[in-house]
């Protein structure tokens, strides 16, 4: 099967940033990869994979930050799109909706900086703040 090369991205992922790596004469076969047909590949700092954005410093702060751009703009489309606000057709819409974008691979992801943590549950946190903010309200 022949696959297309210039498709294909390298994400490379280092323990020691020392620069002194980059000086051994096997260090191009480090840093970049060349395909059977004379392509070079270069490693790139974020590569996105089945929807899961990950980084050469091993970190999940942009991908998580993506989520919750995304998980975000879609609790504010449901409280533009639909009139009833009881609680139960919200909690619906936000389980049915919201949470699979929040909870997608997440046992790949799992994070490990509070403020990452922190930014998650803020999704949450802030729909159900705006619910329990229109109780009062007759629609």
């Amino acid at each position: 099967m022949k696959l297309h090369e210039n498709k294909f991205q390298l994400l490379s992922y280092r323990l020691n940033k020392s620069a002194t790596l980059g000086e051994f004469p096997f260090a191009s076969e480090v840093f970049s990869y060349t395909t059977g047909s004379g392509v070079q590949l270069m490693p790139d700092l974020d590569v996105r994979d089945l929807g899961v954005q990950m980084s050469a410093d091993g970190s999940w702060s942009k991908h998580i930050s993506t989520i919750v751009r995304k998980a975000s703009l879609l609790c504010g489309w449901i409280f533009s799109v639909f009139r009833d606000r009881t609680p139960d057709v919200m909690m619906q819409l936000f389980k049915s909706l919201v949470r699979p974008i929040l909870e997608y691979c997440c046992l790949v992801w799992n994070p490990s900086k509070a403020s990452d943590i922190k930014a998650i549950e803020n999704v949450q946190r802030c729909f159900t703040r705006r619910l329990d903010g229109m109780q009062g309200h007759d629609y």
